[in-house]
């Protein structure tokens, strides 16, 4: 590692030569930065010899154990939440398959250019929900995932 650093502020004297003293004619290359790439670690060394403390192994299983139960703890919380509000969502707002898109489209064959920009997921009228505009119409559209962008809806948690 010493020898990396020695090699490092070598590079570095070099460096400035090339940019300082042009009539030298030295050249600096990109791949020259390779013998750079230990100082991170070199750095990560130097912060652990600084910051060296010892617990006893005992006390680092209690630790580890205490914050994994923790950590589970909070999953759990997060997960029971996201299923309820993705019931909810579901329930509330429906599968969310309809989009407005321009009059006369087919809806085998959309392309973006038919939708209404930004997407705009809509309600069939007397539903209540979002309206499409005057030259649109509401229309269920069965696209995959993938070519839809994939939104993340209510009806895609599981």
């Amino acid at each position: 590692m010493l020898l990396m650093h020695v090699l490092s502020c070598a590079l570095h004297c070099y460096e400035l030569f090339t940019i300082l003293v042009p009539s030298l004619g030295l050249v600096y290359r990109p791949w020259f930065g390779v013998i750079r790439s230990p100082r991170p670690f070199i750095m990560l060394r130097f912060i652990r010899s600084l910051v060296r403390f010892k617990l006893p192994k005992n006390r680092i299983k209690q630790i580890i154990k205490r914050s994994s139960q923790q950590i589970q703890n909070v999953t759990i919380f997060f997960m029971f939440f996201m299923a309820l509000y993705a019931i909810m969502g579901v329930q509330l707002f429906g599968r969310m398959d309809y989009h407005c898109v321009l009059s006369g489209t087919d809806p085998r064959n959309v392309t973006i250019a038919d939708l209404a920009i930004p997407d705009t997921m809509c309600s069939q009228k007397g539903e209540g929900g979002y309206e499409c505009p005057d030259n649109m119409v509401c229309m269920k559209l069965d696209m995959s995932a993938h070519v839809e962008g994939f939104y993340g809806m209510f009806n895609d948690f599981g």
